[in-house]
């Protein structure tokens, strides 16, 4: 039990842990419906609190990095109707806000479903709001959008259809999205940017998807066609490498300090090293 933290208390507000365990972050409320932050470590066993604060904060979960520095929850401002969705940074104390539109103004939709990678630099959540991405939702339906924090740009990733998303989450490593659309689950892939349908014969997938860190496994829960409530996990097997095309390599430049060039397949999440252990520009 994390002990309490004084006159604040820990209530129905969402939690989040740490993919290694040890960092708890939780929210508690005080008298004047104000939400706060902590995070409780528990290998040194303390409770540090935050400036992270918000009013009438939600109940969805909280995400906190790897290393506990940043923490991505959802919450309104003083006098504010919309969720927004915003990343606090303990080390600089720092609050970034994640539902940003292009042309750099913050969403007035309320989001929800915030998950973050575990280095704390993608965040997914979802939204009816049309103008956060060039490409968006029908009608008034939600969508799933990824937020980029290094390369600070916002894209929707699920399906254009007539039917809503109902739960979202990415993998630790921050390549796979998940989500429920229309009672399927879905996988995308940000680095070959294909979609997979996960499909278990007779089971309506409803609750929102857990990835390991690497993105193989997923585990959502779901109603059988008994009407049953029933987990599901799903293997989608080794992840795709990077793919050299079969473009002839050039030699533009003789002896030692030869300068090579190759055409890659797909985006590479990582250096590429060729055969003779020297590394290429990726």
């Amino acid at each position: 039990m994390i002990p309490d933290t004084g006159d604040d208390k820990p209530g129905n507000l969402g939690t989040g842990i740490s993919a290694d365990g040890r960092f708890v972050a939780f929210r508690t409320a005080t008298g004047q419906n104000i939400s706060k932050i902590y995070v409780r470590d528990l290998v040194n066993k303390t409770t540090s609190s935050t400036s992270a604060q918000t009013v009438q904060a939600s109940s969805y979960r909280l995400s906190i990095s790897s290393d506990g520095r940043y923490i991505a929850y959802t919450g309104r401002d003083a006098g504010g109707a919309a969720l927004k969705v915003s990343v606090y940074d303990r080390v600089t104390g720092v609050t970034e806000a994640v539902d940003v539109r292009p042309d750099g103004s913050r969403s007035t939709v309320s989001t929800s479903e915030v998950t973050m990678s575990d280095d704390g630099s993608v965040v997914v959540f979802m939204s009816t709001d049309k103008a956060l991405a060039t490409t968006a939702p029908l009608s008034t339906y939600s969508g799933v959008y990824v937020r980029d924090r290094k390369a600070g740009k916002t894209e929707m990733v699920s399906n254009i259809t007539n039917s809503s998303v109902t739960h979202a989450g990415v993998s630790g490593n921050g390549r796979y999205v998940g989500y429920v659309q229309a009672g399927l689950m879905y996988v995308y892939d940000r680095t070959s940017k294909v979609t997979r349908k996960v499909v278990e014969t007779g089971v309506q997938a409803y609750g929102p998807p857990r990835f390991s860190t690497d993105g193989r496994y997923v585990v959502f829960t779901g109603y059988n066609t008994r009407g049953f409530q029933s987990v599901t996990i799903a293997d989608l097997g080794v992840a795709p490498g990077v793919v050299l095309s079969t473009t002839q390599l050039t030699l533009t430049e003789g002896g030692n300090a030869g300068t090579y060039t190759m055409a890659l397949a797909q985006v590479p999440d990582a250096d590429v090293k060729n055969r003779g252990g020297d590394q290429c520009a990726a």
